[in-house]
């Protein structure tokens, strides 16, 4: 009976302290807001550009910042404050966390999306030509030829045709390539006269009608027997044959003279 009297004061001591920490209010106020805190994401879906960024809110009812985290930062990061920054095309879900409550939103990063004012061009040598390429984005695209011996392209999409042949060029922006194919034909020319008798010492100019309407060079075989200026005069200077030929951009086309003596 003695040993259940002193034991008495200690159960009563014990419950004694329990029920302080239960029902004092710093413990109470502490427990329920452990227990009752969450947060809460307005937007569960969002869809944007490469570049773009959007702040991301995350409403928690104890009024603590929550923790923003990305599952494929490479698509799009975020930051502590919940700035999300879309980075390439892709999808990611960003996580919003507080006291092991957690609230999600799905980024769907575009593709960005480039339209070319032609998607391919026939053309002459030394042409220009611009082509012109809008993005989704806004953002600057680059320009690049296949083959800068064919077609040359500036930063501004400015394309110079340089021989006959076949180019692309291709435009790319936010690791999106499109392009436009550049054909460069090669021309046909008509010469007013496909064989020529002259006498030493006469001359006669010879006409070139050239698809391109480029101009032509002309050259001869044999520079002994006549001669040719830029505008396609001859001049026959000895007796004997030669040819004349007349090129441009690989085509090349011939005229055989005859010189006779007076």
């Amino acid at each position: 009976m003695n040993n259940q009297i002193k034991v008495i004061p200690y159960v009563t001591a014990i419950l004694l302290f329990c029920s302080i920490l239960l029902f004092h209010p710093s413990f109470t106020s502490n427990a329920n807001a452990k227990e009752m805190d969450y947060v809460y994401v307005k937007e569960h879906s969002i869809t944007m550009q490469i570049g773009d960024t959007h702040c991301l809110h995350g409403f928690t009812l104890s009024g603590k910042a929550p923790k923003f985290k990305s599952s494929k930062s490479s698509v799009a990061s975020v930051n502590s404050d919940g700035i999300i920054t879309a980075k390439k095309a892709g999808s990611t879900r960003i996580t919003v966390k507080v006291s092991g409550h957690e609230d999600y939103c799905t980024v769907t990063v575009k593709p960005t999306v480039i339209t070319l004012n032609k998607n391919s061009m026939t053309l002459y040598r030394d042409r220009y030509i611009f082509l012109r390429a809008t993005t989704s984005t806004g953002h600057t695209p680059v320009f690049r030829s296949s083959r800068s011996s064919v077609a040359t392209v500036d930063e501004n999409g400015l394309i110079h045709t340089k021989k006959n042949g076949t180019a692309i060029i291709r435009v790319t922006c936010d690791k999106t390539t499109v392009q436009c194919t550049i054909t460069v034909l090669k021309p046909e020319i008509d010469l007013s006269n496909s064989s020529l008798t002259l006498h030493v010492g006469e001359s006669k100019q010879i006409t070139a009608t050239v698809s391109s309407r480029n101009p032509v060079v002309w050259s001869v075989s044999n520079s002994n027997v006549i001669s040719v200026d830029a505008s396609g005069t001859v001049q026959a200077l000895h007796v004997g044959k030669a040819y004349l030929y007349a090129k441009e951009d690989g085509t090349k086309v011939s005229c055989v003279v005859r010189v006779i003596s007076d």
